[in-house]
């Protein structure tokens, strides 16, 4: 009754390897959507301080005073702010800047331990909850994917925001046909382009 080689007790060690393993994979795709969101979470820090990180030569990237230098020079000090001297690239990186000046020594020692730049960026996150909530926008729906009679049925008010995201004026037009006309105008040059 007990034997290994008995087709139900057989069945039953199937069955529950099937479910181990099954449980198994379940845990590692929650492990891995916890891990994405948190990345994106952070997506403008975690560019900043690893632009930051390499910047720096690699025998000064375990020093605390060195790190607080290289945020200096890459967004610039108070004094500095806005001038030539700051590096950030785009609004949302001169914005985290701001959020970065008066904790500099909170992303500065945890980066200089060696931490992962998301670590650092979620460690900073619990002084100033802004910096793991800046995000760079996203880009405006492609044009060229949609079809004419998919943009033939957007409501005026779908269109108008498909005009603002690709920052086309639409001033002085009332009708849907105007709207329509113009966005498919648009999509014949965006596949013109795409040809050459």
């Amino acid at each position: 009754r007990g034997s290994p080689t008995h087709p139900r007790v057989a069945a039953r060690a199937a069955m529950r390897l099937s479910r181990a393993l099954a449980l198994l994979a379940a845990a590692c795709a929650a492990v891995a959507a916890l891990a994405t969101p948190a990345r994106a979470e952070c997506e403008v820090c975690v560019a900043v301080v690893d632009k930051i990180r390499e910047s720096m030569p690699k025998k000064e990237r375990s020093k605390m005073e060195f790190w607080e230098e290289a945020i200096d020079g890459y967004c610039g000090t108070v004094d500095g702010w806005g001038s030539s001297k700051a590096m950030a690239a785009d609004d949302k990186e001169k914005k985290l800047c701001y959020a970065f000046t008066p904790i500099k020594k909170e992303v500065a020692r945890p980066a200089a331990m060696g931490m992962p730049s998301l670590k650092v960026c979620q460690r900073a996150s619990k002084t100033d909850g802004t910096i793991c909530e800046i995000k760079h926008p996203k880009p405006p729906p492609d044009l060229t994917k949609m079809t004419v009679e998919e943009i033939k049925k957007m409501r005026v008010r779908k269109l108008k925001d498909l005009l603002n995201e690709h920052k086309i004026s639409y001033k002085g037009l009332v009708e849907k046909d105007e709207f329509v006309k113009l966005v498919l105008d648009k999509r014949q040059k965006a596949l013109d382009k795409k040809e050459l």
